[in-house]
C-alpha cells in the first residue's frame, strides 16, 4: 500500500513538472512572437492604416490646430492645401514601406540578430515630391527649400536622405538623451533574450527530471511510463489551449478599449488617430493570441497521440486469441 501511495504521489508530481515546463516552452513561444515584426505588420495592414491616416486621421481641421506647433513656416498655405501635399508627398504605399522596414530593424534588434538599433524614415522621395508639389503650389516660393523646412521643425536630416528617429523617440519615451535611451533598450534586449534562453533550459531540465521521476516509479511498466507521460502532456496543452481560446475571446475588445482611453488622453486633438491606434492595438492583440495556438495544440496533440498508440498497443496485446475450428472427425 505505501508502495503505491509513493509511486502515485511521484507520478503526480511528475505531471506538475510536465505541467511547469509545458509553461514555460509556452511563456518562450508568446516573448518570440511578441518581438516577430509580422505580427504588427500583418495588425496595420488589416486595420488598413495606411489609408486611415489620410482619409481619417489628417484633416484641414486637424492641420489647422497642429500647423501653428509643427510648421509654423508654411501659413502660406492653406489646410486642405497641406493635406493635398502631405498626401501626394508620402502616400500610404511610402509608409507602408517606412514602417515595414522599421519593424523589422527593430525585430531583428530584440531577436539578437544585430547590436545596435537604427530606426529611421527613407525621406529622398518625399522630397523629390514635396519639392514638385512646392513649385506647383506657390511658383513665386519655389526655391525655398524644402529640407531646410524639415530641419526647421526639429528633425535631423542625414544628408537629406535619412530622417534619424532614434532622437526623437529618446525625446519621447524618457525625455532624455539617444545613449541614455540606447542603453535603456540595450537592458530590455538583455532581459528579453535571457528570459527566453533560461526558460527553454529550465523546461528542458524539467522534462527530463519528471521522465526520470516516472522511470523511478514505474520501471518494471514501462507502459505506466507512457501513459503518464502522455496524460501529463496532454492536460498541460488542454489547458493552455482552452486559456488561449479564452484570452482570445476576450482580450482582443478588452484591449482596444484600453488602448483607447489611453490614448486619447494622450491625443485629445484626434480621437480619430486614438481609434485608429486602439484598432491597431486589438488587432495587433488578436494576431499574437491567434500565433499560441498552435504551440498550445502541439503538446495536446502529441499527448494525445502517444495515449491513442499506448491504448492501440494494448488493445492488440490483450485481443482475444482466435481458436483454429475443429476439424470433423476429432
Amino acid at each position: 500500500m505505501l508502495i503505491w501511495i509513493l509511486k502515485i504521489t511521484a507520478s503526480l508530481f511528475a505531471c506538475l513538472m510536465a505541467f511547469c515546463a509545458v509553461t514555460l516552452l509556452f511563456f518562450t513561444f508568446l516573448l518570440t512572437a511578441a518581438i516577430e515584426h509580422q505580427q504588427y505588420t500583418d495588425a496595420l495592414a488589416q486595420q488598413q492604416v495606411y489609408d486611415r491616416l489620410y482619409f481619417e486621421v489628417l484633416t484641414p481641421q486637424l492641420v489647422s490646430e497642429i500647423r501653428p506647433i509643427i510648421l509654423p513656416d508654411l501659413d502660406w498655405y492653406t489646410p486642405e492645401e497641406l493635406v493635398k501635399i502631405v498626401r501626394d508627398v508620402a502616400p500610404p504605399e511610402y509608409l507602408h514601406g517606412q514602417a515595414e522596414n522599421n519593424l523589422l530593424r527593430l525585430s531583428a534588434y530584440f531577436g539578437g540578430d544585430t547590436d545596435r538599433l537604427e530606426l529611421y524614415l527613407d525621406v529622398s522621395e518625399p522630397l523629390q515630391r514635396w519639392e514638385s508639389a512646392h513649385q506647383k503650389l506657390n511658383e513665386t516660393d519655389a526655391t525655398v527649400d524644402p529640407a531646410l523646412t524639415l530641419q526647421e521643425t526639429g528633425v535631423e536630416l542625414r544628408g537629406n536622405v535619412r530622417v534619424d528617429l532614434m532622437p526623437i523617440l529618446a525625446r519621447i519615451r524618457t525625455g532624455a538623451s539617444e545613449s541614455h535611451f540606447r542603453q535603456t533598450l540595450e537592458e530590455w534586449r538583455n532581459y528579453l533574450q535571457t528570459a527566453i534562453v533560461g526558460c527553454r533550459a529550465l523546461a528542458l531540465a524539467l522534462f527530463v527530471a519528471a521522465l526520470v521521476l516516472l522511470v523511478l516509479a514505474h520501471w518494471r511498466t514501462p507502459a505506466s511510463i507512457m501513459a503518464w507521460a502522455g496524460w501529463a502532456v496532454m492536460v498541460s496543452g488542454g489547458i493552455w489551449l482552452a486559456a488561449t481560446l479564452l484570452a482570445l475571446w476576450q482580450l482582443p475588445g478588452m484591449g482596444e478599449r484600453a488602448a483607447y482611453q489611453a490614448l486619447l488622453t494622450t491625443l485629445p486633438r484626434s480621437p480619430e488617430l486614438a481609434s485608429v491606434g486602439a484598432d491597431v492595438a486589438g488587432q495587433t492583440l488578436s494576431n499574437l493570441l491567434g500565433s499560441l495556438l498552435w504551440p498550445a495544440v502541439m503538446p495536446a496533440a502529441a499527448g494525445g497521440l502517444a495515449l491513442s498508440g499506448l491504448f492501440t498497443w494494448r488493445w492488440w496485446r490483450n485481443r482475444p486469441s482466435k481458436q483454429e475450428p475443429e476439424t470433423p472427425g476429432d
